[in-house]
């Protein structure tokens, strides 16, 4: 991976921003929808989840779903906020929160509790008027 980030500075120039992504699924009312929990109320602005073991049991059956939602969370992170279109591989027009996002790298490795943490490094073209 060093390599290629390297070979990215050495195309887009520096990188703008370091960025630590580490979705939590622990407490997310999106990933018990995502696993089938019919009894989350996202219209709540406070949802009850299921206990932090129940939880844990339904991640262990389906490491699947922890790792979906790793992947939701980071095509919305990029989508979203910093303006990346997937379907045509390049920033939007308007661009996101830094501006027109020219590049991304990310790296993905489990924490510790065995949860999926993402570094990504950003980009930005800058447009001055």
């Amino acid at each position: 991976m060093c390599n290629e980030i390297w070979k990215y500075c050495g195309f887009f120039g520096l990188w703008h921003i370091y960025i630590t992504l580490n979705p939590n699924v622990a407490h997310s009312p999106i990933f018990q929808v995502m696993f089938g929990g019919e009894t989350i109320n996202l219209t709540k602005h406070f949802p009850i989840l299921v206990s932090a073991h129940e939880w844990a049991v339904q991640l262990v059956k389906d490491p699947i779903a922890g790792a979906d939602f790793f992947n939701f969370c980071i095509k919305c992170i990029l989508q979203y906020m910093f303006g990346w279109d997937y379907d045509k591989q390049e920033s939007i027009p308007s661009g996101g929160i830094l501006g027109k996002l020219e590049a991304f790298y990310s790296s993905l490795e489990f924490t510790d509790r065995g949860i999926l943490h993402g570094g990504l490094v950003l980009c930005c073209m800058y447009s001055f008027p």
